[in-house]
């Protein structure tokens, strides 16, 4: 299942992050406490384009996207 969310105050990559990690109406307790994961150990992205940023922590992988319209999106997409 694929879930996403723009966050348009976010001002960099690490922002949609954190932000995301803070939302508690758009992630489950366990995609929040991953992204957490992410923004506290400054976790380097598995893969780095520069438009998407590709996350893997443990069993789920999230990409922070910047669409044309400004913010970011996060978005949690099935890993195999």
């Amino acid at each position: 299942m694929m879930r996403s969310k723009l966050y348009p105050d976010a001002g960099c990559f690490a922002d949609a992050v954190a932000a995301a990690s803070r939302d508690r109406a758009a992630w489950s307790l366990s995609e929040r406490a991953a992204l957490n994961r992410i923004t506290v150990r400054c976790a380097a992205p598995l893969i780095r384009t520069r438009r998407r940023w590709f996350f893997v922590t443990g069993k789920f992988t999230f990409v922070v996207e910047r669409p044309g319209g400004g913010g970011f999106t996060v978005a949690r997409v099935p890993s195999s």
